[in-house]
């Protein structure tokens, strides 16, 4: 919680919980970290409680986290990474507009993992 609340000070941005509206149950969280600060890249991430899962949350969150990425932060790109056996997250990420980008050791882990971009939108 103390990172979070740092990143969000020092960078404007953090992993922000996320909670249904009709009742205020804690859905899970979702947000951004640095990927790479210099080429304006951030890593978009998102975990749901499992009470929660293939219900649409992750997308709709996914989609709020790009949005604010893009416009309020002004990233050129955004990366996303999954374990590789979890299907769930390849679909969300694919649809909400991410592109297989390829695979790369995520270090806390020690797996290879898929990789996914999404670039700027022309229009912004």
């Amino acid at each position: 919680m103390v990172r979070e609340i740092a990143q969000m000070k020092d960078h404007g941005f953090q992993y922000w919980p996320v909670f249904l509206l009709e009742d205020d149950r804690h859905v899970g969280c979702a947000g951004l970290q640095i990927y790479d600060e210099e080429k304006r890249t951030y890593e978009l991430g998102f975990y749901l409680r499992r009470a929660f899962w293939g219900r649409g949350f992750a997308s709709e969150a996914a989609r709020a986290v790009i949005d604010y990425g893009f416009s309020a932060l002004g990233a050129e790109a955004l990366f996303a990474g999954h374990h590789p056996l979890n299907e769930a997250s390849r679909n969300v990420l694919l649809s909400v507009g991410f592109s297989y980008a390829g695979e790369a050791l995520y270090p806390p882990t020690g797996i290879v993992e898929p990789t996914y971009l999404l670039s700027r939108p022309l229009n912004d």
